[in-house]
């Protein structure tokens, strides 16, 4: 199983557009693909035609250490994929990530919950927010490669820089 994430501390660069694209074209081509929303304004989910605290199950509960993991995918109907899988946002993940920051090794909780995922999926997206916090860290820490969409625009390449120190 391959995880990427699609980080930038800049907002409006593509990161939601291109998980989403990408993760598609992955199902298209008969691979098992699992996007995640890590963005507590839940712009991909809502791509997906899912309504942020909507679902039984979000992101939120990937972080809670009660839930079955599995339980939190939901197919993308949408599309018409058979093999196209999503973990909704919701806004209370701004709370959560809130909560998160005081717990022992808190970079490192979606590394072993996506491992439950890995008898399932050949591809894992993560949709990061758009800033450098605890669940933007997670991403980083699980991925297998971090993709950066950008604008060539000052603001854009000095969030890279950044972004880049941190990995």
């Amino acid at each position: 199983m391959k995880i990427i994430s699609f980080t930038n501390q800049k907002g409006g660069v593509a990161k939601t557009t291109s998980a989403y694209n990408i993760a598609v074209l992955k199902a298209i081509a008969g691979k098992r693909v699992l996007m995640i929303d890590l963005d507590p304004q839940s712009s991909l989910t809502i791509l997906c035609n899912f309504m942020p605290a909507k679902t039984e199950f979000s992101v939120c509960n990937l972080f809670d250490g009660k839930t079955d993991p599995i339980d939190c995918g939901y197919l993308v109907k949408t599309t018409g994929l058979e093999n196209l899988y999503i973990v909704p946002s919701d806004i209370e993940l701004a709370e959560v990530e809130q909560n998160i920051t005081g717990r022992t090794a808190r970079e490192k909780i979606l590394k072993k919950v996506l491992k439950y995922f890995e008898e399932y999926f050949d591809y894992i997206f993560i949709d990061c927010p758009p800033q450098l916090g605890i669940l933007t860290t997670n991403a980083i820490v699980v991925a297998d490669k971090v993709i950066t969409p950008a604008k060539v625009k000052y603001l854009s390449y000095r969030s890279i820089r950044s972004l880049k120190r941190t990995i």
